[in-house]
């Protein structure tokens, strides 16, 4: 008790010395009817089912490098919040995880002359003395990297690894302070959710290879050091966070590189369905209404009802006769590639019209459709722009919204083909080892 009493933190805070110095009178009377006059609930008996958990909130990007070292800690009983330990060494873009009453602060990042110096170092807390100390370093230095605990084992998976989203899967064992290399994952990724249950490793999200937010969910097996694929979110989301609450996972906020997301999706690990939580929350498609694809979208039918206005409103029928064969043959194409990518949404939907190619092909000849009609356009557009004269300005800037409407075409081409092919690689993945599980 003299021990507690002198420590720094005690002697910072009159409450913790009111609480030493109530201990004290309790624990040096000697007559029972004092002790019960000095009794009060924090002199009962505790075990440890009574113990009050906490939030901690360690490290971050800070103003300056002594910010980036301090630990808090929030305990929602009481609506308070108390001054921890620093971290030994700042951190940002770090992992933090308690396994076993200790927490661990995983990897990150710190300020170096010229850029960010990614991390190998791992720092323990220890709660009962109010400390951090290190333990021995991760074999690979990365940051944005997701960590959980499973049966008493840290577990550290993915981050920028060496410039570049990582697969890499590490677990360290406390009792040997030991590191060792795991199954890596199927797809890189960083700054996604990670989140345990009683047998399996979940990992969600995160910003991969492509434009797009990751969609997909992988499954880790522990006990046979296996990655399996699972049924993918509806909406991609980086930076979000998951936790398992009676069998479901739930996937919270994060962003889907256009704004940040309020909604909630929720997994139910024994029927293998994702639903939307209801409440207020917003979906992806009121996201989308906002984005940058969206604009574009209004951008291309703004200017395509302006270019053809322009020309059909137009006195000289001569340009139909030289140059409408571009216009029908763009047209065509353009009511071609409506109904691919019809069929195609029918095929997801697992109603087969065109036989084996639907879900398979009907992506790449609706690519090539869309191709040829703004191939088309684009050949028409040339042609106007042929005819310039001052007479016929209007025709030139149907022509210039022609080319604008190519350039926009490339860019929602690229964005299109990029989201729905990962969503079909990731279905076929997850149906595929489904079957194999069967």
């Amino acid at each position: 008790m003299d021990h507690v009493e002198r420590q720094q933190l005690v002697q910072r805070s009159p409450t913790a010395k009111e609480m030493v110095l109530e201990a004290l009178r309790f624990n040096s009377a000697q007559d029972e009817n004092t002790r019960k006059t000095l009794s009060s609930p924090r002199t009962l008996p505790r075990t440890w089912s009574t113990l009050v958990d906490v939030i901690l909130f360690v490290g971050g990007k800070g103003r300056n490098l002594e910010e980036g070292r301090l630990t808090f800690c929030y305990e929602p009983n009481g609506d308070q919040w108390y001054s921890l330990a620093p971290l030994k060494t700042q951190l940002f873009d770090h992992s933090v995880v308690s396994v076993d009453g200790f927490v661990y602060a995983c990897a990150g990042s710190v300020e170096g002359q010229a850029s960010l110096l990614l991390q190998d170092m791992v720092q323990c807390y220890d709660p009962h003395h109010n400390y951090w100390d290190y333990v021995n370093p991760m074999q690979e230095p990365r940051a944005k990297s997701a960590a959980t605990g499973h049966d008493g084992l840290l577990y550290v998976l993915g981050g920028i690894i060496n410039g570049s989203h990582g697969n890499s899967f590490e677990v360290y064992n406390p009792i040997n302070d030991k590191w060792q290399f795991l199954s890596p994952l199927t797809v890189p990724r960083s700054s996604h959710a990670m989140v345990n249950t009683e047998t399996h490793i979940y990992v969600i999200g995160g910003e991969g290879q492509g434009i797009e937010p990751e969609i997909s969910m992988e499954r880790y097996d522990p006990a046979v050091n296996l990655w399996s694929f699972v049924l993918p979110m509806n909406c991609g989301k980086v930076g979000a966070c998951a936790v398992e609450v009676e069998g479901k996972i739930y996937v919270m906020g994060g962003h889907n590189g256009y704004t940040t997301l309020r909604q909630c999706e929720v997994y139910d690990i024994q029927t293998h369905q994702w639903n939307m939580v209801k409440g207020d929350s917003y979906g992806c498609k009121t996201y989308f209404l906002i984005s940058l694809e969206g604009l574009l979208y209004l951008l291309q039918f703004v200017l395509g009802v302006i270019a053809f206005a322009l020309v059909l409103s137009h006195e000289e029928s001569s340009i139909f006769s030289h140059y409408g064969f571009f216009i029908v043959v763009s047209a065509l194409c353009w009511i071609g590639a409506l109904l691919i990518i019809f069929f195609h949404v029918v095929g997801c939907c697992k109603v087969k019209i065109l036989g084996v190619w639907q879900r398979e092909y009907s992506l790449w000849i609706f690519l090539l459709s869309y191709s040829l009609s703004y191939f088309f356009f684009f050949l028409f557009s040339s042609a106007l722009l042929s005819q310039w004269t001052l007479k016929s300005a209007q025709f030139i800037i149907a022509a210039i919204c022609g080319f604008i409407l190519v350039i926009v075409f490339f860019i929602l081409c690229i964005i299109y083909y990029r989201r729905v092919r990962k969503i079909r690689l990731t279905e076929v993945a997850w149906e595929g080892d489904k079957s194999t599980r069967a």
